[in-house]
C-alpha cells in the first residue's frame, strides 16, 4: 500500500488497530522535512543463519537470489566484499536455501564445499532523512557502533535504510544505541 501511494502521490495515513482514533503516522505525496534531521527507527530481525559463499562471479548472487524469490523465500542479502556472496534466511526456512543453494551450485559445475552458517541479526536504520545523505549516515551509524564495540559482519544500504550484520547476542544493544544516537 505504502509503495503504491507513493508511486501515485496519494496521501496515506497508518494507524494501530489496537488505538483506532489515534493520530497515526501521515505519508504525504511528497517526503516532509525530517524534524532534526533524525531516523524514523530502528528495526531488528534476529536468529538468521547465514549463507556465506565465496564467488568471484557476480552474478552467483543474482542467479541464488531469482531462485529463492521463485520459491517464495523471504532472505536478506548482505555484502562485505566483491569476492563474496552472503545472505541470511531465518532458521525454519534454511533447508529450503540450502538446498537451493546447492542446487545453483552442482549446475554451475561447482562443488559447494561446506556452507558456512552462523548466528546473526540484522540491524536496520530507516527513514526519510537518510535519503539525502546516505553516506554521512551510514559513516554516524557505524562510529555509534564501533563505539559500543559491536562487530559489524556486512552491510547493505538503499535510499532509506542501513542495514547491519551483527552477532545475534549482540542485537538489543546496537538496537539501543542505533536508536539513542540516530532517532531519539
Amino acid at each position: 500500500a505504502v509503495e503504491m501511494a507513493r508511486e501515485y502521490r496519494i496521501p496515506l495515513v497508518v494507524r494501530t488497530f489496537r488505538e483506532p482514533d489515534s493520530a497515526g503516522t501521515e505519508i504525504g505525496a511528497e517526503p516532509s522535512a525530517v524534524a532534526n534531521d533524525r531516523a524514523t527507527a530502528v528495526v531488528d530481525q534476529s536468529r538468521l543463519l547465514i549463507f556465506d559463499l565465496p564467488s568471484e562471479d557476480p552474478r552467483l548472487a543474482l542467479q541464488i537470489g531469482e531462485r529463492l524469490q521463485r520459491e517464495r523465500l523471504t532472505y536478506y542479502q548482505v555484502s562485505t566484499e566483491a569476492a563474496c556472496t552472503r545472505f541470511a534466511v531465518l532458521p525454519p526456512k534454511y533447508r529450503d536455501a540450502e538446498a537451493i543453494v546447492r542446487q545453483v551450485l552442482a549446475a554451475r559445475g561447482v562443488a559447494p564445499g561446506e556452507i558456512d552458517a552462523g548466528k546473526f541479526a540484522l540491524v536496520s536504520v530507516v527513514g526519510e532523512a537518510l535519503r539525502r545523505r546516505v553516506s554521512a549516515w551510514q559513516e554516524q551509524a557505524q562510529k555509534v557502533l564501533a563505539d559500543a564495540g559491536i562487530q559489524v559482519h556486512a552491510t547493505a544500504r538503499d535510499d532509506i535504510s542501513l542495514s547491519y550484520l551483527v552477532a545475534d547476542p549482540q542485537r538489543k544493544k546496537a538496537v539501543s544505541c542505533l536508536h539513542q544516537n540516530l532517532v531519539l
